[in-house]
């Protein structure tokens, strides 16, 4: 789990996945003291919270002085948005100090708590809530003025003295904030019906579920394969279930060997691995390795889904021109 401390504002908001955590380490510096100018004053001894706490205390009860960027539903276009505050805190936790005592305090054998008791107070108080357990960080649209929230739960782990930030929800979807909701391939992906799987891929990959996201992009390029078969099954002079019968990289060699480059794409012929990779991501590798990889596999698809698209749109030119044409010469019989 990573600290807090390697967020900013937008990637809390607007790039950790629904139920992903950070961490927030509690442990406290040295003590300090502040020694007056003036005689009357005494000495004051004092001890901070870490960097981490003040960063949580920060992003809960301020509003960012930054605009973050993302996609509005209500304007449907690319927007920045402000970030408003998500609990009103108490001063002891906006202080920036667990303990505070002076030496009046200590001649007159005031109690004085010990660290780790201040700091256990402050932390139980701090993820109560009203008891709630949580709160909610609203972020409005710069330009239409609408509003949006995600909502987090803290939890206070004493045992290993930290603190769990995790994103609950988040409304709109965090793929469609973010603007990764793709609609121009639906077109395409719905004629060999995996348009539920790419957005299924997009979404968990945005949630951070990488593994999941294999799942639906390894039922795309299958899907895909089918479809390329079944539409040029004459050509390709095999049965259906004679092809059902081979490995996907075997597919893919079958129909280059028929296909030309306009029925078989050439990246998909040269990355004959991608299944394999896919396959190897669900069942072997761990979730960061499977993000990893994730954007050189869905560019792949992606670029299948572009040649595809070129093939329609060059089509329609075509049989546009002929209609034209047609009607041109005898027009001008």
């Amino acid at each position: 789990m990573e600290s807090i401390k390697n967020f900013n504002y937008e990637e809390l908001m607007l790039k950790l996945g629904v139920y992903q955590s950070v961490e927030i380490d509690l442990q406290w510096g040295d003590e300090k003291t502040w020694e007056p100018i003036e005689e009357l004053r005494e000495n004051e001894y004092y001890t901070e919270t870490s960097e981490d706490f003040q960063k949580l205390i920060k992003f809960i009860s301020k509003p960012s002085t930054e605009v973050i960027g993302g996609f509005c539903p209500v304007c449907k276009s690319k927007t920045h948005f402000s970030i408003g505050i998500g609990k009103k805190l108490e001063n002891k936790f906006l202080s920036g100090r667990i303990r505070t005592y002076t030496d009046s305090q200590i001649d007159g054998d005031w109690y004085v708590p010990e660290l780790d008791e201040a700091m256990d107070k402050l932390c139980n108080t701090l993820v109560d809530f009203g008891k709630a357990k949580f709160f909610d960080k609203h972020f409005s649209c710069v330009k239409c003025k609408e509003t949006y929230k995600v909502s987090f739960l803290l939890e206070y782990k004493k045992d290993t003295n930290k603190l769990i930030l995790t994103k609950i929800g988040q409304y709109p979807r965090l793929s469609i904030i973010r603007g990764d909701e793709n609609k121009s391939f639906d077109k395409i992906l719905k004629k060999f019906d995996a348009v539920r799987d790419y957005q299924n891929a997009t979404r968990n990959h945005v949630d951070g579920d990488n593994i999941a996201s294999f799942v639906y992009l390894r039922r795309i390029v299958e899907k895909y394969i089918k479809y390329t078969f079944e539409k040029n099954i004459k050509i390709v002079n095999i049965s259906e279930d004679e092809f059902s019968k081979k490995t996907t990289e075997e597919k893919i060699s079958c129909l280059k060997k028929v296909l030309s480059d306009k029925n078989i794409p050439e990246i998909l012929s040269q990355n004959k691995k991608l299944y394999s990779v896919m396959s190897k991501g669900i069942h072997e590798l761990k979730e960061n390795e499977c993000a990893k990889m994730y954007d050189s596999i869905k560019n792949i698809i992606d670029s299948i889904l572009d040649i595809e698209l070129s093939k329609v749109k060059h089509k329609k030119i075509t049989n546009s021109f002929q209609k034209e044409l047609m009607e041109f010469q005898n027009n001008n019989k």
